[in-house]
C-alpha cells in the first residue's frame, strides 16, 4: 500500500499491517485499500452495515448505502438483513 494511504488511515508506515483489520469490519487493511473502503471506519457508506458484512456476506457494495438498511429482508424469512447481521446469520439463507 502506498505510504500516503497508510499515513492517512493511521496505519503503520514501518511494519507490515496489510493483513490486520484496523477498524474491525471484517476486511483486511490491504483489501480495504484494494476495494476503496475506509480503513479506519467500519462502515464506509454510513448505512449501518459493516463493510466486511456487505462485501463478503450480502454482496452489497460497501461504498453504496443499502436502501432500507434496517428493514430489507433478502431471503424473506421474516428477519431483517440488519437483524440477521446482528445475530451473525446469513441474510441470503433462510
Amino acid at each position: 500500500m502506498p505510504d500516503l494511504y497508510e499515513y492517512n488511515g493511521g496505519l503503520d508506515l514501518i511494519n507490515d499491517d496489510t493483513s490486520l483489520d484496523k477498524d474491525d469490519d471484517g476486511l483486511s487493511n490491504l483489501l480495504e485499500y484494494q476495494i476503496g473502503t475506509q480503513v479506519n471506519y467500519f462502515d464506509s457508506d454510513g448505512d449501518l452495515y459493516p463493510d466486511g458484512f456487505e462485501y463478503q456476506t450480502t454482496g452489497f457494495d460497501p461504498l453504496v448505502p443499502h436502501v432500507g438498511a434496517t428493514t430489507s429482508d433478502l431471503d424473506e424469512d421474516g428477519l431483517s438483513d440488519f437483524y440477521e447481521m446482528m445475530l451473525g446469520t446469513d441474510p441470503n439463507d433462510t
